[in-house]
């Protein structure tokens, strides 16, 4: 049987980087979208127009998709808490999933699973600092479901 990974706390950043690295495809794929549109119609002298607003556009979706959750994330061996800003409340929270891991940033989608609306967060192993390995630990740790969860009868 797997103990549960130690209790965890670490700050959450901005997420600047990420919401501009969202913002940017964001942008470059309503340019593309426009650019085609207008190759394709009778607006392809206006192009020079249109793509620029697009793409204007595009970024301002792109930076509004991916709403920040700032404060600190917490682990406490049985579930997760969010605690924003100075406020001491811990809020459960429900459903961290990790959904991407590149060694030194992880992308966690935080939200029941299924629910549409979620807050996605990119933490890397420098926001983490000394708690980077517990976070791992309990971000990959599964507890015990059906008959395992009892032990050995």
């Amino acid at each position: 049987m797997r103990a549960a990974p130690p209790p965890v706390d670490c700050t959450l950043a901005s997420g600047r980087r990420e919401r501009s690295a969202v913002a940017l495809l964001y942008a470059l794929a309503t340019a593309a979208l426009a650019a085609w549109i207008c190759s394709r119609t009778a607006l392809n002298d206006r192009v020079m127009a249109i793509v620029p607003a697009a793409a204007i556009v595009g970024a301002c979706l792109g930076w509004q998709v991916l709403r920040p959750l700032q404060g600190r994330l917490a682990w406490d061996g049985a579930g997760w808490h969010h605690l924003s800003g100075g406020s001491a409340e811990r809020r459960p929270l429900q459903g961290v999933q990790l959904q991407m891991d590149l060694g030194n940033w992880l992308l966690l989608r935080i939200g029941p699973t299924g629910a549409r609306r979620a807050a996605w967060c990119g933490i890397s192993i420098g926001d983490a600092g000394p708690s980077w390995h517990g976070l791992r630990l309990a971000l990959y740790h599964r507890a015990p479901t059906g008959a395992l969860a009892g032990g050995p009868s």
